[in-house]
């Protein structure tokens, strides 16, 4: 009895754990047309307790194929995946004897089993012939195994220790499952007061038979009185980093920049009260900075969220969304709905959503470089690619048609590389540009090049460095310009127009004047009224 008071006490410290609404179902039978039909009973009561209020999950199934009576051939499982995992409910519809079943799982203390489900100990509802009779002192009942070993087994079990007919067994299971987990004034209460409130249903049910009046008067319950099934009273939604994923719509293999839409897949559970309240959820998308682009926020309205779901929003991909997005997820994002745990509605993914070709690795760009042995390095943007043709091309000109170009194909999978022969190795402070693509892109692919350029300081330090004109076409100029080919720095022309008056006679000095802080005037005025400008600078 110390064994099952430890047990107890463990069950008493439990919390709002996932695995506490997990179930397994067995049914046996002893031909195909009485598992047939054993089996829609089990189905029948998988849909109550998997509703409203519980709202649980049957992890496994377990059904006896085997013909024949089932202590001649008696059919051995083993549930050590599920138990260990956690189970709260072990239901069994069969034929049955207070040692064996259609189906039996074996004894929890025989290692060869690897029954280690400490802290997590569910309880039997037996529905077959005599499983419940423990009044014997041998041999020891599957319950009294069950139910007595240490940190392992069960914490109750709940079986008829006379005869049981199907008909009343199948009307005395379900009654018992809607009250357990989808009546509100039995949802909660201890196991030993809803089987008796489910006992007077069957009598009601069955007035005067016998073996009606048996199965009410006979059910034995092995366990604590007071003792519950997990019955949370509020819902309790929870979602984590792990639970996100991004996927392709329907028709297309791979999601990237390029990706008209995507679909977020958002792993939920409710591990409290399944109630009749829709899910708000919120879905913020944070762009790079360098995109320029403010978050997106969408919202979108789920059906009641039951035990484990996978809700599924698909996303629009428009506009510049080259690199990294985060996605924010929050469940109850308007706080609607009361729960017993409100800290854990939240998670985050990051995606990187490439352009669907290639990225310049190495040298970076307007790297120094400091030898003429150089390698350039790329990235096909699709990690998980075949091998393939990569075109590449090296020149000192940004337009790559000068007599000094090169050009190769590579075939790589992830990273082509190519280490060409520097044509102006003689001469120092050279600058190269150089580009890559596929050789032969798919529809779905970028087809432009990817260009680069680094310039070749012998002996230099590494560093940054741009000085001809074509590394400075991505810049951004304001009132000047750089000459091609000849790289030099060119003012925009500034025009003004001046409004002048003056008056009396003689001689007219030369006179200064500055329209802006930077462009100086030297003119003359004469009569009859003529502007003469002598000298014009621009000044700093």
């Amino acid at each position: 009895m110390l064994n099952y008071l430890n047990k107890i006490k463990e069950h008493e410290a439990l919390g709002n754990e996932a695995w506490r609404k997990n179930a397994l179902h067995m049914a046996g039978g002893e031909d195909k047309a009485q598992q047939a039909q054993f089996q829609a009973y089990m189905h029948k009561y998988k849909k109550r307790l998997e509703a409203p209020l519980f709202g649980g999950k049957v992890v496994r199934t377990i059904t006896r194929t085997l013909e024949g009576d089932y202590q001649r051939y008696p059919v051995y499982v083993n549930i050590a995946p599920e138990l260990n995992a956690g189970l709260s409910l072990i239901t069994y519809f069969g034929h049955g004897a207070p040692t064996v079943f259609d189906l039996n799982l074996g004894n929890p203390n025989d290692p060869v089993n690897n029954y280690n489900n400490k802290g997590k100990y569910p309880v039997f509802i037996i529905n077959g012939c005599a499983a419940g009779q423990a009044f014997s002192a041998s041999p020891t009942s599957v319950g009294e195994i069950w139910t007595l070993a240490p940190e392992r087994g069960a914490i109750g079990f709940l079986a008829d220790s006379d005869f049981g007919y199907e008909h009343q067994l199948d009307f005395y299971c379900d009654n018992l499952y809607k009250a357990l987990f989808n009546d509100p004034a039995w949802y909660g209460k201890p196991i030993p007061v809803v089987f008796r409130e489910v006992a007077r249903q069957v009598l009601e049910q069955f007035p005067g038979d016998p073996h009606a009046i048996s199965l009410a008067m006979n059910t034995i319950w092995q366990g604590d009185p007071t003792l519950s099934l997990y019955a949370p009273d509020k819902p309790d939604y929870a979602t984590d980093d792990t639970r996100l994923e991004v996927a392709p719509v329907a028709g297309q293999t791979k999601v990237q920049a390029t990706s008209p839409a995507f679909l977020l897949k958002i792993g939920a559970s409710n591990l409290g009260k399944l109630t009749r309240d829709s899910l708000h959820i919120s879905i913020t998308r944070e762009y790079p900075s360098a995109n320029g682009r403010a978050n997106d926020v969408i919202t979108r309205v789920f059906p009641p969220l039951s035990r484990d779901s996978v809700l599924t929003v698909e996303i629009a991909n428009t506009g510049n969304v080259f690199g990294q997005s985060r996605f924010t997820v929050q469940l109850d994002y308007a706080g609607k709905v009361d729960e017993l745990n409100e800290s854990n509605n939240q998670a985050s993914l990051t995606y990187n959503f490439l352009q669907g070709g290639v990225t310049i690795l190495s040298p970076v760009e307007f790297a120094i470089v400091p030898s003429n042995s150089v390698h350039l390095v790329a990235q096909n943007n699709d990690p998980l690619a075949a091998p393939r043709a990569f075109e590449f091309e090296l020149d000192t000109v940004p337009t790559f048609n000068s007599p000094a170009v090169q050009r190769t194909s590579v075939t790589a999978s992830v990273a082509p590389d190519w280490r060409p022969t520097l044509s102006g190795a003689a001469k120092d402070s050279v600058v190269y540009y150089w580009r890559l693509r596929f050789k032969d892109p798919q529809a779905d692919e970028i087809q432009e090049w990817a260009a680069s350029s680094f310039r070749v300081i012998e002996n230099s330090p590494q560093g940054w460095s741009q000085s001809h004109y074509g590394q400075f076409a991505r810049n951004e100029a304001q009132g000047l310009r750089v000459t091609t080919p000849a790289s030099e720095w060119k003012f925009e022309e500034i025009k003004k127009t001046l409004a002048l008056r003056a008056g009396g006679g003689g001689a007219l000095p030369v006179m200064e004047l500055r329209l802006t802080p930077c462009l100086e005037f030297r003119w003359r005025m004469s009569l009859p009224i003529m502007l003469t400008v002598v000298q014009a600078r621009q000044i700093f």
